[in-house]
């Protein structure tokens, strides 16, 4: 029959208890209705996964360097989004003209402007000309990393080969998108 749904396939499509489908079904709705509120009650399940984040510049202009690690994740409900990555490389030549630092590889888009979608920048170290008060601002679908409002982003600079020889980055936060 093509009527027939089997309560396990409606309790896993759309995430609820049995006792809830009881009360639904006790409340004297149809078949057919029944399906319609059960489907509608669904509740944002949570997707989680692993993203590459990317250093390159506004320009688009990658700088000369190697990558020791490169890792980010994400959980998502509904249009929540909370996004977490970690950088660690060396930069041994500077490309563009202007060089400011841009992340991409993220996930989803922001739906909000860049004031609205900051993420904790963790640490940072190496990385920038000036990594004072260093912030990441979600931009679309891109992260950028400055250190004061009203710059465009913080300019990268080669990775110093005395001390430590590497640079990194990471940051983590919730954002909101349309997707």
């Amino acid at each position: 029959m093509d009527d027939e749904i089997k309560i396990s396939q409606l309790i896993e499509a759309a995430n609820i208890n049995i006792n809830d489908l009881i009360m639904i079904i006790q409340n004297g709705a149809n078949k057919k209705a029944t399906v319609k509120q059960i489907l509608e009650s669904k509740q944002d399940t949570m997707m989680e996964g692993t993203w590459t984040p990317t250093l390159t510049t506004l320009e688009d202009v990658a700088p000369t360097m190697e990558y020791s690690i490169r890792q980010g994740t994400y959980k998502k409900l509904g249009k929540l989004v909370y996004l977490s990555f970690y950088i660690r490389g060396n930069i041994t030549a500077l490309n563009g003209s202007e060089n400011y630092a841009k992340i991409t590889g993220i996930p989803y888009a922001s739906s909000k402007t860049m004031l609205e979608s900051i993420l904790s920048v963790g640490g940072l170290y190496q990385m920038l000309e000036d990594e004072t008060n260093a912030n990441a601002f979600i931009n679309g679908n891109i992260i950028r990393v400055q250190t004061q409002y009203g710059e465009v982003a913080g300019k990268l600079k080669v990775t110093p080969t005395d001390g430590t020889n590497y640079f990194e980055i990471s940051a983590s936060g919730w954002y909101e998108t349309n997707e």
